[in-house]
């Protein structure tokens, strides 16, 4: 009832476990001295993690944050214009840079949990984790060196590529995950599908002008495809 794991706990302390074979997750319940214990599980192989069977192979962290970013970033100028009225100078850009790197975390979202539930995390935190504490020093720097506030949201996405290579790499040495089937089963389906949905959500420009209606079909056009 478990699926394919592997567990320390000796049968008869075993209460109940459950697995869910769309994400690789699962939780084990125990009892031992006198107390119930639970614990997180991860499939040996989670190259599978998150797929939906609509999009065929497209990870559920990607769609469901493609549902709410491509339109988003599509209209980023009315819905800001709606939100502030008159934005500062610079606000649609980073919030394009952060649009960008949600969307960018969410291909190793599975990864990173996965990961986490196997309880070998010294590594791939020092690695993953501490790669941000030198986005706001470089970033400060270049800024100081005249290169504008673009720079930040340039930095922080830079950093947040190199956190998705590291996540994949090192779910491939602690966890197994197949390196090349996450780029064929998740990335390029994923951009794929990213793509196709931002190309959709500029169908409306072609007769409608800036306006709320225009988000709100623009976000209607997007999710048709999601």
């Amino acid at each position: 009832p478990l699926g394919r794991v592997t567990v320390t706990v000796p049968k008869a302390e075993l209460k109940s476990g459950t697995l869910d074979p769309k994400t690789g997750l699962g939780t084990l319940s125990f009892e031992r001295d006198g107390k119930t214990w639970s614990a997180m599980l991860a499939m040996s192989k989670v190259s599978h993690a998150f797929v939906l069977k609509f999009p065929e192979n497209v990870g559920f962290s990607v769609v469901t944050t493609l549902v709410f970013a491509v339109p988003l970033a599509l209209e980023i100028d009315s819905v800001l214009a709606l939100w502030l009225k008159t934005p500062p100078t610079g606000t649609a850009m980073l919030c394009l840079y952060a649009l960008a790197i949600l969307v960018a975390n969410s291909f190793t979202e599975g990864l990173r949990q996965a990961v986490y539930a196997s309880g070998n995390l010294r590594r791939f935190t020092i690695w993953c984790d501490s790669l941000f504490l030198f986005v706001l020093p470089v970033a400060a720097i270049l800024c100081v060196l005249g290169c504008g506030l673009w720079v930040a949201g340039a930095v922080y996405l830079g950093a947040t590529a190199i956190n998705v290579f590291l996540r994949v790499w090192f779910a491939r040495e602690v966890i197994g995950t197949s390196v090349r089937e996450w780029t064929w089963r998740l990335a390029l389906p994923g951009l794929s599908l990213a793509i196709v949905t931002c190309a959709a959500g500029l169908l409306p420009r072609l007769w409608m002008d800036v306006s709320l209606q225009r988000v709100i079909v623009t976000t209607l056009f997007c999710d048709i495809i999601l």
